[in-house]
């Protein structure tokens, strides 16, 4: 493989995106309607490169990545806490020659001033296992587990998964549905986003969010709620959006919300909310239920609860898989 480094231009988030759509496990954090609102929110000023490599003249893998400073350091687009499963967009089967052929090229070429960095890569991605062979001869790819982000492969059915709990997180979960209906009459699943109503029932995820922990309050510091509502934009007009609600007509309003990509055959749980009055119904456990039972309705293959090891993803069957940041020195 041949390798170059090119200053940033917009087309190279297609690029990118095209490679993502071929790769191994492609990641919606890897589209273009993603990395176009990250990029206009967080480092539009930022000076940018992008790394390609060519085989037969093809590109077969590229990565985006901008420069921060103190220390001097190029960082893969999308950052380390909104973007929760980077890496570099590889043709499927071209992972460990491409890894094995940047490394080189690092090492011989030298056109590349500072530490590349990657985030949340996926240790059970063919990049990273080849990442991590090479470091142990290599003591400057530096790896370190950051993180876990725990999935469900789903069933045909919804008892079939309940099955396929343990015992007591299966009678835990009836037990909980069961509290949610009572404190809170015949809870409905609602779906926002449709009607032309997407900037409002944005805001109202946006209020949720913010009562569920006074932690998330401070979520949405600085331009975090402009990126929502590019990325909300964005992924509707692909229909890779699914904006949730836990909706109870006894409380006349909604006490929970789910912001879910659907992407490539799988539901996955970017954010979430709930309304902390109604902690003792469980709502915010209620509605990730119920999508998931959503999920096996439209025959979804995976509910990917994403990064994060909070209790209930092990509760609702989530089988944990680590997340990585690998550090390529010069």
């Amino acid at each position: 493989m041949e390798f170059e480094v090119s200053p940033f231009s917009r087309d190279h988030f297609e690029v990118v995106d095209g490679l993502n759509a071929e790769s191994e496990e492609p990641s919606p954090f890897l589209t273009a309607p993603y990395m176009e609102a990250w990029d206009h929110c967080f480092s539009a000023e930022r000076e940018k490169v992008s790394i390609f490599a060519r085989e037969g003249g093809r590109i077969v893998g590229a990565g985006i990545f901008y420069r921060r400073t103190s220390p001097d350091c190029y960082f893969l687009l999308g950052g380390k806490s909104l973007s929760d499963r980077l890496g570099f967009a590889v043709k499927k089967g071209r992972e460990e020659e491409f890894v094995r052929s940047l490394v080189r090229w690092m090492r011989e070429e030298g056109e590349i001033p500072y530490p590349l960095v990657v985030n949340n890569l996926s240790g059970d991605w063919r990049q990273f296992r080849a990442f991590e062979e090479i470091s142990r001869e290599d003591g400057r790819i530096l790896i370190n587990e950051t993180d876990v982000a725990p999935r469900v492969d789903l069933p045909s059915t919804f008892e079939e998964y309940l099955q396929g709990l343990s015992k007591k997180d299966r009678h835990e979960l009836r037990r909980k549905l069961r509290r949610c209906r009572d404190h809170l009459g015949e809870v409905q699943v609602v779906e926002g986003g449709r009607n032309g109503d997407l900037e409002n029932d944005l805001e109202e995820f946006v209020r949720l969010h913010r009562l569920s922990h006074p932690d998330k309050a401070n979520f949405w510091r600085g331009r975090r709620r402009e990126f929502f509502s590019l990325l909300a934009r964005n992924f509707s007009r692909q229909g890779w959006l699914r904006l949730f609600f836990l909706f109870s007509p006894a409380v006349g309003g909604n006490v929970s919300a789910l912001f879910v990509f659907d992407y490539n055959g799988d539901y996955l749980l970017y954010n979430s909310g709930f309304d902390p009055a109604f902690r003792k119904a469980s709502p915010g456990l209620a509605i990730v239920a119920e999508t998931i039972r959503t999920a096996i309705a439209e025959q979804k293959r995976r509910y990917d609860f994403l990064r994060g090891g909070e209790r209930y993803k092990f509760d609702l069957g989530g089988v944990p898989r680590s997340v990585f940041r690998v550090e390529l020195v010069p």
